[in-house]
């Protein structure tokens, strides 16, 4: 399959508010569902592979393997999501799920977005429970990870950012929060704008596919603009990286083609460091999936 490309928005605090709503819905009543939904199998998994959510409450995926699906649902990375049968990795799947209503996003504050989505992410999971019967439970496993600290004087300059509202398009500046990778197959550019340490801590984690740990001790936002070259690894959101890149990342030695590395541009442009360790992640253990009936 292709490299699948996921937008994700303040993902940290949508995993929180996910956690507690599940939590509240297992406890109080019935958990929400969507209302209409179609999975079907692709026989042809070379096509484009892509998801998203087009409104909060809502949901599409085209060519997408179950595991990048449980990846999505749960907030995951897949080197979090352990075992299950061959065809979850092989196999893709077309899904559209809409929920019985839903407000326009343009007449939600932030933090109404925020439950809305986290809200999807619950009905996401349901729908992986009832149609392809899966069944997991969580573990904690001794795993590689890397820890970003600082290397040399940090160059995380203080953001000039505006906050999203009525009046954001008035000004100038970029909107607070907002992150764009652009890449060309080979050269990688990311930009942001009042970005947390956290965001970037997620992002990074994407790339490398292993969990980054922040030591930083950083606790503002900033602007940010990293550039690096890598014919072997792109940073492309997606579950299907390159497993090239966290060897070259743990050795020192940068990707063939690579000027400036990720490991070289974090130092040089935001003064931050990588580095490997052994440490404990969290994971989700399939116990049972099977394949479901199209519809």
């Amino acid at each position: 399959m292709r490299n699948m490309r996921r937008a994700y928005f303040g993902l940290p605090t949508i995993a929180l508010a996910a956690a507690v709503l599940l939590c509240g819905w297992a406890n109080a009543q019935q958990q929400p569902q969507f209302e209409v939904t179609s999975v079907k199998p692709v026989a042809d998994t070379s096509e484009p592979t892509s998801m998203r959510s087009p409104s909060p409450g809502s949901f599409e995926a085209q060519n997408v393997p179950l595991r990048a699906l449980i990846c999505d649902a749960y907030l995951l990375q897949p080197f979090q999501v352990i075992g299950g049968p061959q065809w979850t990795d092989t196999a893709g799947w077309s899904v559209s799920a809409e929920a019985s209503s839903t407000a326009a996003p343009e007449a939600l504050t932030g933090a109404e977005i925020q439950a809305q989505y986290a809200r999807t992410l619950v009905m996401l999971q349901g729908l992986l429970k009832d149609r392809f019967a899966l069944r997991v439970h969580k573990e904690t496993r001794r795993l590689p990870i890397y820890v970003l600290t600082l290397e040399g004087g940090l160059k995380l300059p203080p953001s000039k950012c505006v906050q999203n509202g009525p009046d954001a398009a008035a000004h100038s500046a970029a909107i607070c929060g907002l992150m764009h990778i652009a890449s060309d197959g080979r050269h990688q550019t990311l930009d942001g704008s009042g970005i947390p340490i956290a965001r970037l801590i997620l992002l990074l984690s994407r790339i490398v596919d292993r969990p980054v740990v922040d030591k930083t001790g950083f606790k503002g936002t900033f602007d940010l603009h990293l550039t690096w070259t890598s014919e072997e690894a792109q940073p492309s959101m997606s579950p299907q990286l390159s497993p090239t890149l966290p060897t070259a990342l743990a050795t020192g030695i940068p990707p063939r083609g690579a000027e400036p590395s990720l490991v070289s541009a974090l130092k040089k442009e935001l003064g931050l460091k990588l580095a490997s360790k052994m440490g404990p992640v969290g994971v989700l253990v399939i116990d049972h999936a099977a394949m479901p009936t199209a519809n």
